[in-house]
């Protein structure tokens, strides 16, 4: 692993506009109630606010599964305060009553109500919530399932407290929050805790996707990525995020694919906001590794559509920062561009990702017929020939069929 005080070749004033919202939100209706602290927990749709669309909640929920669909109202801050008591004060509770605390404060997250979080910041609960987790991860007798869901549950409630809520309610006090996790170490304890993973369990699976979610709502305030998070500690979140690429590349199923999608996205912010070199993005072979997840597509056969959206963000963002290889990183990428235009043209994101992707592409290739020879020419008829693409999607396409066909 490196870790790097100064970044080569990388130019932190030079970035690249991106919104800054939190990628994994809930939507839901809200009631009117005078008494804000008393407000119970609405239904909730997962929403992914990059592209405004609905998305199912098995490939990417920010909400506990532990968590009894009831409403609750919410405590005062005096009951807040006791309840926060709960998960640090161990020797008078038990880790269940631990657990059942961190499953309240999480439901209780999702009436986005502004005083809630507010008390939450002025209580320290972010604070309490990183013990909690660091204190469960030296516990020696703290093992197996248990382990877990207290893993699972603590990255929950910090997932909670970092979204923003529905039309940016909360964004000010959820930076500020996001702010005191990163200034207390909160980076490197997630990173730990993500860590914790050793093979394929369904139970490890579910935890290391909720502490990714979490990662996931910080990385996307722009705020403190920029001001907040240090070089060494984005690096670090960068090559944590890579070994779980690493280590889930050949694991099915829906949990792995929704951890996979979710470590892309924080992977996309970390490139968007300048902290990864050319140098450092091709000496540590990160886009081979990256692509390592798409070789065995046909096996991948849950979340695979959704996975691959958000990896061609990425890839996206590699091209935008100019981190790929003029020739090599493209050649590489072509397979699985004819994969996304040949399998995936109805879905307009991938679609309009991958042509910009493959316009780079025989812009840097060396050679028009590695490109021709890549397949991709099937596919780019084929939308042309479709009814459902937009005209001037159509003019790139023909610009890029000339140019791969010229002589």
């Amino acid at each position: 692993m490196i870790f790097m005080t100064t970044r080569k070749g990388s130019n932190r004033s030079n970035r690249t506009t991106r919104s800054n919202s939190d990628c994994v939100v809930v939507k839901g209706g809200r009631e009117n109630n005078r008494n804000k602290r008393r407000r119970t927990t609405a239904s909730k749709s997962t929403v992914d606010e990059e592209s405004n669309s609905t998305i199912d909640a098995t490939v990417v929920g920010a909400q506990n599964p532990y968590i009894e669909k009831e409403s609750n109202e919410l405590p005062t801050p005096l009951e807040l305060s006791k309840e926060l008591c709960k998960i640090v004060d161990t020797d008078r509770y038990s880790r269940q009553e631990c657990l059942c605390a961190l499953e309240n404060l999480n439901n209780w997250t999702l009436t986005e109500d502004p005083d809630f979080f507010k008390w939450f910041d002025i209580h320290a609960g972010a604070v309490k919530v990183l013990d909690f987790l660091t204190e469960t991860m030296k516990d020696p007798e703290c093992v197996g399932v248990v382990r877990f869901k207290c893993i699972e549950n603590a990255a929950y409630v910090i997932t909670g407290f970092c979204y923003q809520g529905e039309k940016g309610v909360n964004k000010d006090i959820t930076t500020k929050i996001a702010t005191t996790l990163v200034n207390y170490d909160g980076i490197n304890t997630l990173i730990k805790a993500s860590e914790e993973y050793t093979g394929e369990d369904v139970r490890q699976l579910e935890a290391v996707h909720s502490v990714w979610l979490a990662l996931r709502n910080i990385a996307a305030k722009k705020d403190v990525m920029v001001d907040v998070i240090n070089t060494d500690q984005a690096i670090a979140l960068f090559d944590a995020g890579i070994d779980v690429i690493s280590q889930l590349k050949s694991v099915d199923g829906s949990t792995a694919a929704k951890i996979l999608l979710q470590v892309f996205s924080v992977l996309k912010y970390i490139i968007l906001d300048n902290y990864i070199s050319k140098e450092y993005f091709q000496d540590e072979q990160i886009f081979s590794k990256c692509l390592e997840v798409f070789k065995n597509g046909e096996t991948r056969t849950c979340g695979y559509e959704i996975l691959l959206e958000y990896a061609t963000r990425f890839f996206r963002s590699c091209h935008q920062k100019d981190l790929l290889d003029q020739s090599s990183d493209y050649e590489m990428l072509l397979p699985l561009l004819v994969i996304c235009l040949k399998t995936f043209s109805s879905n307009h994101r991938i679609q309009r990702i991958s042509i910009t992707l493959l316009c780079g592409a025989c812009d840097m290739v060396h050679g028009r017929k590695i490109v021709e020879r890549s397949g991709v020419m099937e596919p780019l008829a084929a939308l042309l020939a479709s009814s459902n693409i937009r005209e001037t999607v159509k003019n790139r396409v023909r610009a890029t069929i000339h140019y791969i066909s010229a002589p």
